[in-house]
């Protein structure tokens, strides 16, 4: 077996993944979370790990840093390739990276239902944090009424970086400058979108998405606290859905921490529908 790491896939690497992810989503019912976007950008500290047996791509292995002093990490593997010791092997790599970063600690994701991988999690010491559920809708399969004179749904440009921070300070009770630089980066790429949602003219909410394939995924919804409970966001989603058929996108994805009812809720009323459920495990590293 031979290891590649590469900071930007091309079309080759891209039609290798998709094999492996289909393969594995046959066996197991479920694939992991893969960051197409990422993926396809040039990353200069990239942390995938391609594992190869001669040409055919057996392993994929990936760490990546959303947040400071931690990594998300995701792991596929061939199934006729398990239990031969290729996560625990890469865990040990991405163990040495991590001490060199001063990286504090790892959250794993795991289908629900792969109870091999979550006795491996276990047994190393991660411990079960929480659960996300992955949801679905097909944009023509719902019924919208339509909009309201009072609210509207703008796409937010480069001057608006500094509202969208503080909006996501609030709702999420983020750091406002970094994210204040997370929204200027990417702002422009031409894969996502982040629209704003204004009432009477004033922005009380916001929400992105990208999109992968001809699939969007929905992400960073919020609603102002002072606004909240009065239907504004289930608004803002329905405009969202009015406008996703307006550019011809048929399906749309979101996910949402199981214990997040109300979030679930609204969701389902909106048509959507519970399609993968995900664990997360921490490990202090």
């Amino acid at each position: 077996m031979n290891v590649k790491m590469y900071k930007q896939v091309d079309q080759k690497i891209t039609s290798e993944l998709n094999a492996l992810e289909s393969l594995c989503k046959q066996h197991d019912g479920y694939s992991i979370p893969i960051y197409w976007d990422l993926l396809k950008n040039y990353r200069e500290n990239a942390r995938d790990f391609y594992i190869y047996d001669q040409d055919q791509l057996i392993g994929y292995f990936s760490a990546f840093s959303f947040s400071e002093n931690e990594f998300e990490i995701s792991a596929m593997i061939h199934p006729h390739y398990r239990r031969q010791g290729i996560f625990s092997t890469h865990l040990r790599e991405v163990q040495l990276l991590a001490a060199e970063l001063e990286v504090e600690r790892f959250t794993f994701v795991c289908p629900k239902n792969l109870t091999a991988s979550k006795a491996a999690l276990t047994a190393i010491g991660a411990r079960y944090h929480f659960t996300e559920y992955t949801l679905r809708l097909l944009n023509d399969s719902v019924s919208l009424p339509p909009s309201t004179e009072t609210t509207t749904l703008i796409e937010a440009g480069p001057d608006d970086c500094q509202v969208l921070a503080a909006l996501d300070a609030k709702c999420f009770n983020s750091n406002e400058t970094l994210m204040l630089q997370r929204f200027n980066e990417i702002i422009s790429d031409t894969h996502r979108r982040t629209w704003l949602f204004m009432l009477e003219n004033k922005p009380i909410g916001k929400i992105h998405l990208r999109i992968e394939n001809g699939i969007v995924i929905l992400h960073d919804l919020c609603i102002l606290p002072e606004h909240q409970g009065f239907g504004y966001g289930f608004q803002m989603l329905q405009d969202t859905l009015r406008q996703l058929r307006v550019m011809r996108l048929r399906e749309t994805q979101l996910t949402v921490n199981a214990h997040n009812e109300n979030a679930l809720r609204l969701y389902q009323k909106a048509g959507f529908e519970i399609q993968q459920v995900y664990e997360y495990y921490k490990l202090d590293v």
